[in-house]
């Protein structure tokens, strides 16, 4: 059953990416298109394909900016969809998760007293 939730909820946050990445290919696009329609051009571009250059230039500045803007409310969704929680790193103020207990890598298990004193 837990597998089940998890897959679940993977599911749900490559949707929510899925949906992000059409919208700011969408914003691209349209910013592209008026651009195209309206002929607006680069500066001291003279060249036969100048208004071409400009609405690439256009849709690729918007969809950048469209996907930088986003993408921590994105995070936040991707994480909670899952259940995992992300928290304002104080040192460095990005999101992080939060630790809660150190664990032992690659399945090891951590040594009891036993062990520690021989």
């Amino acid at each position: 059953m837990n597998r089940l939730r998890r897959a679940g909820g993977y599911c749900a946050a490559v949707a929510i990416s899925v949906t992000h990445t059409v919208l700011v290919l969408g914003a691209g696009i349209a910013a592209a298109s008026y651009a195209w329609r309206h002929g607006y051009t680069l500066p001291y571009d003279s060249s036969a394909n100048a208004a071409l250059t400009g609405a690439v230039s256009a849709g690729l500045g918007v969809a950048y900016a469209a996907a930088r803007l986003t993408d921590m409310w994105v995070d936040r969704a991707w994480f909670a969809v899952q259940g995992r929680t992300l928290a304002d790193c104080p040192a460095c103020g990005a999101l992080v998760e939060p630790i809660t207990e150190p664990v032992a890598h690659n399945g090891e298990k951590k040594p009891t007293e036993k062990e520690l004193t021989q």
